[in-house]
Parts: C-alpha cells; sequence; structure tokens
C-alpha cells in the first residue's frame, strides 16, 4: 500500500468518525429536547433505570 493510498483510507476514516460522533450526539440532544418537560424527563429516566416511579403511591 503506498502512501497516498494510505493517507485516502486515513482521511476517509476520520471524517467517517466525525460523521458518526456528530450523528450520535445530535440524536442524543434531540432526544433530551423532545423531553424538555420535567416530569416527562423523570419518567423516561425512571424506565432506563427500571426504578419505581417516584410521586403519590406507597
Amino acid at each position: 500500500m503506498t502512501t497516498a493510498s494510505y493517507d485516502i483510507v486515513a482521511r476517509i476514516c476520520m471524517v467517517s468518525s466525525l460523521l458518526l460522533f456528530v450523528t450520535f450526539f445530535l440524536f442524543v440532544l434531540i432526544y433530551v429536547i423532545r423531553f424538555t418537560r420535567a416530569d416527562t424527563l423523570k419518567q423516561v429516566q425512571a424506565l432506563a433505570l427500571d426504578l419505581p416511579e417516584q410521586g403519590g403511591g406507597a
């Protein structure tokens, strides 16, 4: 493999990694913004952690 082709492969890998990171970051940001209300966010957190919901009950 020549140096030029190695540089091309390295550049493609770097760009694709950056795009993947940005995509995941935006996905998480949109997911959190979607649940801006504190009640909804707490319910989603409790579901994700498999915790009993806090409020009113026993």
